[in-house]
């Protein structure tokens, strides 16, 4: 899931994101929805944030890892 997809989802308002990942402002919270790449110390938050629903790999387009067929 996206960084935008996840604030969408969950209702919130740039104000909002931002002092939930400890962003300077909203307009850097939005930069993130447009695509920048956050710091790491950034990143983490998110992802602690968004309970696990916006990881690193969805802000470079990174697929997640692929499901593992059961033993036959």
């Amino acid at each position: 899931m996206t960084f935008d997809e996840w604030t969408k989802s969950e209702g919130l308002t740039w104000e909002r994101t931002a002092a939930l990942i400890g962003a300077a402002n909203a307009s850097v919270a939005r930069k993130y929805s447009l695509g920048t790449i956050p710091r790491p110390t950034t990143m983490r938050r998110i992802y602690a944030v968004s309970g696990g629903k916006v990881t690193p790999n969805d802000f470079y387009g990174l697929p997640g890892p692929e499901p593992t067929e059961a033993a036959a």
